[in-house]
């Protein structure tokens, strides 16, 4: 169903939002591991 597409566009922006904390903070956001 649709919630696999959704699941991958959601991780698609939250990789582009860490992919800006990894620039901004060196690492990960709090949690990520």
């Amino acid at each position: 169903g649709g919630s696999v597409i959704q699941g991958i566009e959601w991780r698609d922006e939250v990789n582009q939002y860490w992919a800006n904390c990894d620039i901004r903070k060196g690492g990960a956001p709090d949690g990520i591991s």
